[in-house]
């Protein structure tokens, strides 16, 4: 099998069915049904505006925008490349499942405010060809959306956490802000909270070593600057950070970036 097998077949297909809905939407606005992108509407001037929004929005997901989705494409293209030249076998899925987690793979693309969430999706596109545990299409799709509604900045948190020479800046900050002479950027903690309680791909550690879900920690489980060392990946954080690469996307400068606008 050749990657054209799961990739480039069906992605005109994506691509005509998005613009099949910004057909719909552009009609929906004037209630007259699907009107034809790129033909004059004689009629009043909100069916002309109507016909234009859409044309702005195809615009917007394959011109300025259609980089990103080449990113995502050109990526899950080069890995799943790679992964079966590694001899990894690819799960038999069905065109249809390859397709609905290719429509989400070019929203998340499109709609992501710079070219490393896209490779990120590519990446994770190319990991639902072959991991094991990335059997089924519903989980592929919900670890996508969970990268969809990540800001950059909670992105970073998690390449942070994920790198292991981090560690130890990590403890010697939570110290410092244990003492007052340091502390988190309020941003941060509002990120690192979302993380936590919403997303579920960070929690607190215990003294066991189990990573928790804040919500259900002793105290409220509140993330602050002082308690900072105690922040971890949860299972599905750890599952995310590793079939995104996230830590061949996310730069040690991208990093220390990050630690300069956040741990003051």
């Amino acid at each position: 099998m050749s990657t054209s097998d799961y990739l480039p077949e069906v992605a005109p297909t994506a691509k005509e069915k998005v613009a099949s809905h910004a057909n719909k939407l552009a009609g929906a606005l004037v209630g007259v049904g699907a009107s034809v992108l790129g033909t004059p509407v004689a009629g009043p001037p909100a069916a002309m505006a109507a016909t234009k929004s859409g044309e702005v929005l195809l615009g917007m997901l394959f011109g300025k925008r259609q980089s990103q989705a080449e990113i995502a494409f050109e990526r899950a293209a080069q890995r799943i490349s790679d992964r079966q030249k590694d001899g990894e076998e690819p799960h038999a899925r069905s065109e249809d499942d390859y397709l609905a987690t290719l429509e989400v793979m070019i929203r998340v693309a499109v709609n992501g405010l710079n070219d490393k969430k896209a490779a990120l999706v590519g990446n994770l596109y190319a990991a639902s060809v072959f991991d094991p545990t990335l059997k089924y299409t519903d989980d592929v799709i919900a670890y996508i959306d969970d990268l969809d509604s990540l800001t950059w900045r909670q992105i970073c948190i998690l390449a942070y956490l994920d790198d292991e020479s981090r560690s130890e800046e990590q403890n010697l900050f939570a110290a410092a802000a244990s003492e007052g002479t340091r502390r988190l950027n309020p941003e941060c903690e509002r990120a690192l909270s979302q993380l936590g309680r919403v997303h579920e791909l960070i929690g607190l550690k215990d003294s066991n070593g189990a990573v928790n879900n804040p919500s259900n920690t002793f105290g409220g489980g509140a993330i602050t600057g002082s308690n900072f060392e105690k922040v971890a990946l949860s299972g599905r954080g750890a599952t995310l950070c590793r079939i995104t690469e996230i830590r061949d996307v996310v730069t040690s400068e991208d990093l220390d970036r990050f630690v300069e606008e956040n741990l003051w």
